[in-house]
């Protein structure tokens, strides 16, 4: 453990006292032991991302690490309602993703969105390369 902070209280150096302490994205929240652990372990708190990092507030478990979703419904923005594989909200890809009816994903070169729209889809929809 890399002893970078004085616990007052107690008087001796400890890996950190708050989450914003912690640097490394595989262990980002400041744990019950004082030393930064992954986010999901027993250690760290059950809102430890969000607590952290308002644009990271999902625990991928899996990984350790907080990320900005977990799933769709993470999601909260019209612009960027649906979750990628990479964990970051995107635009549209298909008509579910839009939250509000009667919208639906519009693909119109050079922007993709949810609107409202009677026309049809002038092009396919754009092909996204997701890094996993």
């Amino acid at each position: 453990m890399v002893a970078g902070f004085c616990n007052t209280t107690t008087n001796q150096c400890v890996g950190c006292l708050k989450s914003r302490d912690c640097s490394d994205p595989s262990k980002p929240i400041c744990g019950t032991s004082q030393t930064c652990v992954a986010c999901g372990s027993q250690l760290a708190s059950v809102d430890g991302c969000t607590t952290k990092n308002t644009t990271l507030p999902v625990c991928k478990a899996a990984a350790g690490t907080c990320v900005e979703c977990g799933g769709d419904s993470d999601c909260k923005t019209s612009a960027t309602p649906a979750c990628d594989t990479a964990n970051k909200c995107v635009e549209c890809v298909q008509s579910s993703h839009c939250k509000t009816r009667p919208h639906r994903c519009v693909t119109r070169r050079p922007s993709i969105a949810c609107s409202v729209s009677t026309e049809p889809n002038p092009l396919p929809p754009a092909k996204r390369v997701l890094e996993t």
